[in-house]
């Protein structure tokens, strides 16, 4: 029984990059749209942005208001 077995070792060793397609956020879009950010990856940032000054604000509230001050 003689049949012949061909590898394209080029394709089993560096496999091509596979299209990725990343899906945008509705608030990402929305950053966008406002005109807040020019692409989704400005629109991250912000959105960062906007989350760290949420927190900011919600512990100089509970320092401010819940912890007692003699």
């Amino acid at each position: 029984m003689s049949s012949e077995v061909t590898f394209d070792e080029e394709d089993s060793i560096m496999p091509q990059r596979a299209q990725v397609q990343v899906k945008q956020s509705a608030f990402a879009k929305l950053v966008i749209k406002m005109g807040l950010a020019k692409d989704a990856k400005q629109a991250q940032y912000v959105l960062l942005g906007i989350a760290l000054l949420g927190f900011a604000i919600t512990l100089f509230n509970i320092y401010a208001f819940l912890i007692p001050h003699h």
